[in-house]
């Protein structure tokens, strides 16, 4: 360790946490664009975390933000801590002079952080259901105390790290989708329902012992919920082009964090916030290449490609367009995945194909979903269903008729109805959950 910035020990005196006189060791943290992120160790030997707003972000484009924000999701963090306890690290002090702030130490040992679990090709859709239901429940909190708003008068950075940077400057880089993405951006900044965090990416959750923890609130503002939905469930389209490999996986996890969200709205119409979440998914997804704060992780030419003519195909359509419409193609490289939703009578269901280079590869994908739903001991909901057909697999979830799902999945793996009913009655390669 060695000795933290000038600036951080003047804030931790500030805020009561280092004695006059006093030195606090640490170590800078990486993965932040917009702060300095110490981990602390203070001489009475407690560990905390302290972060400074920087006033230019760390990013190739001139992205500049007011530090004023870090009193912000300082109030971010009393507040979920109060709707949703353990959803956010307790916060142990702020200091605006110095524009450091401090919160408890989470260790990487059992808080590791949610996008390298995702890197490494696991994915589990309990968990992100659970994140979809902890900030569905910060926002309904918040939606049911209104004069909140008043502590959260971010409009314009709001603007300046959110609006500007993704949609705004994207439509630069598109003029013929200008007036598509401007109006979601004032769209979005005209929506006035609660607390939203503003950056709700896997590089910003900690996957903890006891459930999600959602960190660097930056961008807390008093707004539409409908974007924190799309920013989180864009990164889990995107991740689909980085580990194609478990690109299903991830779809899985799309479908469950969203469910999960929409069945905790309270405070409007779920269909209505969904819609707006919808609208905005092509544009953030457009933005991770073309706006200024690209994903680092997207680097050929032809994955960028690939996300271009998605976004510019599905802009202005709605989440169904985007992901969920029979036969919509999601991805690319080597493995085709198909995602769509189903319905018949009072019974609805997402289905899942992914058509693999060989039937060995598709094995070997089925048996690691096999070994994923096996390990969380958490069912996706009642009678989900995967099996696989050669070189395809398919998953049937969130349907509650197993009988829908294995006549969904046998139609989906090509079978006849022959073939179903003897499913029906139970197949060596079907796997029910």
């Amino acid at each position: 360790m060695e000795n933290v910035p000038a600036e951080l020990q003047q804030g931790l005196r500030a805020m009561g946490l280092l004695p006059a006189g006093a030195t606090a060791l640490g170590a800078p943290l990486a993965g932040g664009v917009s702060s300095d992120i110490w981990r602390v160790l203070l001489p009475d030997g407690r560990e905390l975390c302290v972060k400074r707003a920087l006033p230019k972000l760390k990013v190739a484009a001139d992205w500049r933000a007011p530090v004023v924000r870090n009193r912000y999701e300082a109030r971010w963090l009393a507040r979920a801590a109060e709707a949703a306890p353990g959803a956010a690290p307790a916060l142990l002090g702020q200091d605006e002079r110095t524009g450091t702030l401090a919160m408890e130490w989470l260790s990487p040992a059992d808080h590791p952080v949610w996008k390298s679990l995702l890197r490494a090709g696991h994915a589990d859709a309990a968990f992100a259901a659970e994140v979809g239901r902890r900030i569905a429940r910060i926002h309904a909190a918040a939606a049911r105390r209104p004069e909140l708003s008043a502590d959260f008068p971010t409009d314009q950075l709001f603007h300046a790290i959110r609006l500007e940077p993704y949609l705004i400057a994207t439509a630069r880089a598109h003029p013929d989708l200008a007036t598509v993405l401007e109006g979601l951006a004032a769209r979005t900044a005209a929506t006035k329902r609660t607390l939203v965090h503003g950056d709700v990416s896997p590089k910003n959750i900690l996957a903890g012992p006891n459930g999600p923890v959602f960190l660097d609130a930056e961008c807390a503002w008093w707004g539409d919920p409908a974007f924190d939905l799309a920013f989180c469930l864009n990164h889990l389209l995107l991740k689909c082009l980085w580990r194609p490999a478990a690109a299903p996986a991830f779809l899985m996890s799309f479908e469950a964090l969203a469910a999960a969200y929409l069945a905790s709205v309270e405070w409007e119409a779920p269909a209505v916030l969904e819609a707006r979440a919808a609208s905005l998914l092509p544009g953030l997804f457009l933005a991770r290449v073309d706006g200024k704060s690209p994903v680092e992780y997207l680097t050929e030419a032809t994955q960028k490609d690939r996300v271009r003519r998605v976004a510019r195909e599905k802009a202005g359509a709605g989440l169904l367009a985007v992901l969920g419409a029979p036969g919509a193609i999601v991805l690319g490289a080597d493995t085709e995945v198909v995602l769509g939703r189903v319905k018949r009578g009072a019974h609805e269901a997402v289905v899942i194909v992914a058509r693999y280079p060989s039937a060995g590869r598709a094995r070997e994908a089925m048996l690691t979903l096999a070994r994923e739903r096996t390990g969380t001991g958490k069912p996706l909901a009642p009678g989900s269903a995967a099996g696989r057909n050669g070189d395809r697999v398919a998953w049937v979830v969130l349907s509650s008729s197993s009988d829908l799902s294995i006549v969904l999945m046998g139609e989906a793996l090509g079978l006849s109805p022959k073939e179903v009913r003897r499913l029906r009655r139970g197949g060596s390669d079907v796997r029910m959950f």
